[in-house]
């Protein structure tokens, strides 16, 4: 094959950028923020408006500087997309014009061109309060929490509330959600009592139509043939809501005395539409329900479409892959684990709380760093597929390539600062912890009976 002089240049000029900078994609390491390529030097402190004589054809996107810009910002259109899916990134970009020279001479328009591009793949990334949460769990039997629902009981309950897109008319469905449930259910003490209702979306021509199955199985022992039974008896319900579900399974909890029974809820759901959000669930939905369980979120679709539901119950929110949910009901095994070894006593209880906090944080800093190096390496792909296509210029490739670096390790100075924070407060008690947190970073962990 031969190549031309030009294709020789850039190949050239890319080889010598990517050694300078460090951008090989076989082994992208953790941007340092004095990282600075010869290419492209900007001034941090100079704010350069894009001049109104070079008009941009897109409404202009500010990426966020800080924590709370990052946990509010919105997930790019396509943040699921991986760097070797090159056809699926050059349609994400098609739209976006080529530079003319004098476009490309006024750096503020290039810069405005790069960050609309690089908010077109902008991941989705949890706060230090998610971690947070997550030690409430760890303080589950001590004197660490005052929360009473962590405290231990005599008995335990244990509930699934699952929304599937899964029909439960079919067998082959059934044995999907046997052979995602059954391993935990049988894995519970018998001294455990379980329940679940799960909903199944009833296939509809129609695409507003709301109906469900509904398979249901009372708080009791688990029993296997009970179990299947109830799986293969299922009712037809038009007017189903989250809401009215949750209020139920509360209702359920009632005739459990709380001074008795510790009760856990996992809400579970893989449905890509809003249909049973709608009406929402608010706090005064459950404020009258003297029994409150620990609840865990559980949702398969990256749209946070149920964090606002983790927040009004005071539970964790978790967003999993296919192959997760074993591990989700893990946590709550390591729950049923402390319950059961609670003569061990407080005090070391405590002891391994502290210890495994530090986990958790190194978990989410290693979380983040993945997520970063994926948005890093196909906002780059992008920038190289505009410049084979004759968008942009080789030097603007380079030089978008070297902003967006910037953009990735100003992100990974946030994470850094938050990862201080959280080892900062790692040794308190868990209340105090929260209380930090919540005011360096203007969040809410638990709500307050008001909010």
């Amino acid at each position: 094959m031969r190549l031309n002089v030009k294709t020789l240049i850039r190949m050239s000029m890319v080889s010598v950028c990517l050694m300078i900078t460090a951008c090989s994609t076989n082994n992208v390491s953790e941007p340092e923020p004095d990282e600075k390529p010869e290419l492209v030097k900007q001034k941090e402190s100079e704010v350069i408006e894009v001049e109104t004589s070079v008009s941009f054809p897109f409404e202009q996107v500010t990426l966020p500087t800080t924590m709370e810009e990052l946990m509010s910002y919105p997930k790019g259109t396509y943040s699921h997309l991986q760097k070797d899916q090159v056809e699926e990134i050059t349609n994400a970009v098609a739209d976006m014009p080529v530079l003319t020279e004098e476009q490309v001479s006024n750096e503020a328009f290039v810069r405005a061109y790069a960050d609309e591009v690089a908010s077109r793949f902008q991941k989705q990334y949890t706060g230090p309060e998610e971690v947070v949460q997550k030690w409430k769990e760890l303080a589950f039997g001590t004197d660490n929490v005052e929360d009473e629902r962590y405290q231990f009981k005599q008995n335990m309950n244990i509930y699934l509330l699952m929304y599937t897109e899964k029909d439960l008319e079919e067998e082959q469905a059934r044995k999907q959600l046997k052979e995602e449930i059954q391993p935990f259910l049988t894995s519970l003490p018998p001294s455990v009592n379980v329940g679940f209702r799960i909903y199944s979306r009833v296939p509809s021509n129609e695409e507003t139509s709301c109906e469900y199955r509904e398979a249901l199985y009372d708080i009791k022992p688990y029993d296997e043939e009970r179990f299947e039974q109830a799986l293969n008896t299922t009712k037809t319900n038009e007017h189903i809501s989250m809401k009215a579900s949750i209020q139920e399974v509360y209702h359920d909890f009632q005739a459990f005395d709380d001074a008795s029974y510790t009760n856990i809820l996992h809400v579970f759901s893989d449905e890509a539409d809003g249909c049973l959000t709608k009406p929402s669930l608010v706090a005064e939905d459950v404020q009258s329900f003297t029994i409150k369980p620990i609840v865990h979120i559980i949702e398969m679709e990256e749209s946070a479409r149920l964090k606002l539901l983790a927040d009004t119950l005071d539970g964790s929110y978790t967003i999993i892959d296919d192959d997760q949910l074993s591990e989700e009901f893990n946590r709550t095994k390591e729950l049923i684990r402390k319950w059961q070894d609670r003569h061990l006593g407080k005090e070391q209880a405590m002891k391994s709380e502290y210890a495994e906090r530090s986990n958790y944080i190194l978990d989410w800093r290693l979380e983040w760093h993945d997520l970063l190096q994926e948005q890093l390496l196909v906002t780059r792909k992008a920038f190289e597929v505009l410049e084979q296509e004759n968008k942009i210029t080789l030097s603007t490739y380079l030089q978008m390539v070297n902003l967006n670096r910037d953009y990735i390790s100003a992100l990974y100075k946030l994470r850094d600062e938050a990862i201080n924070h959280l080892f900062s407060v790692k040794d308190e008690r868990y209340e105090e912890a929260e209380k930090v947190i919540e005011e360096t970073y203007n969040v809410t962990i638990t709500p307050t009976e008001e909010s």
